[in-house]
């Protein structure tokens, strides 16, 4: 199956080529106007949707760095905390203790499942905060990350399906497309994509968790609408990667 997914993969890389990428081909009209087209299309969605999400999640994370900066450099506790927990020992913590959500919402505690929830979701920023300032981002460390991340997302989706089955479709949909999307990482860095999580990864998590955190305490409607939104940041996410994937592996690689 490997190898036929790799004989696929270079008849596509191949057409892909030949369509967008052959010089020979740029005094065919059609080609030019689909490159305009492509070019036009590619700078309205950037001034209308990417660069706006980007200025927004950038505006929150130096706000949140800003945070936990202060606590990690003035507090005694943070400063023990720093010195001694590297990034995986936080994606740990998240990894052991993701099933009491899912155990409190069984149980009807749905303010002590949220303040849970909340509490495991904060290591998500704090382990990327401490590999950044430590400087021990890693491959090993992201797929690590990447795995626990969909598994609390779906212990968690089952627990709020379980009690409260007016968004359970949403949930479904949504835990499928954490699969799709962690199968679909795994698949694409056998070729050697090395994309990195773009910043609507980000916002399509937080999405997740207030959607989720709505429907414990409030109206279903509200947990509808930030899980549709999280569900839209998913597909996007994953379509703007699968065509970074494509640029990259149809760019003609250099001759030495």
């Amino acid at each position: 199956m490997y190898l036929t997914l790799r004989r696929a993969t270079f008849k596509l890389r191949l057409f892909y080529r030949t369509s967008s990428f052959d010089p020979n081909l740029e005094e065919c009209g059609m080609h030019r106007t689909l490159d305009t087209l492509r070019s036009q299309t590619a700078a309205l969605w950037t001034r209308s949707v990417d660069q706006p999400m980007r200025y927004a999640v950038d505006r929150l994370r130096d706000t949140i760095d800003a945070v936990l900066d202060w606590f990690f450099k003035r507090t005694p506790p943070g400063r023990l905390l720093f010195r001694h927990l590297t990034p995986d020992d936080w994606t740990s913590i998240r990894m052991f203790a993701s099933p009491a959500p899912m155990v409190l919402i069984l149980f009807h505690r749905p303010w002590a499942a949220i303040a849970t929830a909340l509490a495991i979701w904060s290591t998500d920023v704090i382990d990327g905060y401490v590999a950044r300032k430590k400087k021990l981002e890693s491959e090993s460390g992201m797929k690590f990350e990447t795995s626990v991340d969909t598994a609390f997302n779906l212990q968690t989706f089952i627990g709020v399906s379980i009690v409260y089955r007016d968004v359970r479709d949403l949930l479904a949909v949504a835990g499928l497309l954490e699969l799709v999307r962690l199968a679909g990482g795994i698949i694409l860095r056998r070729f050697g994509y090395d994309g990195r999580p773009n910043r609507s990864g980000k916002v399509k998590t937080w999405g997740y968790v207030v959607g989720t955190c709505f429907r414990l305490i409030a109206p279903a409607a509200l947990a509808q609408l930030f899980l549709v939104i999280g569900i839209a940041l998913s597909v996007y996410s994953m379509v703007m990667h699968l065509i970074r994937f494509l640029n990259e592996f149809a760019r003609p690689k250099p001759r030495h």
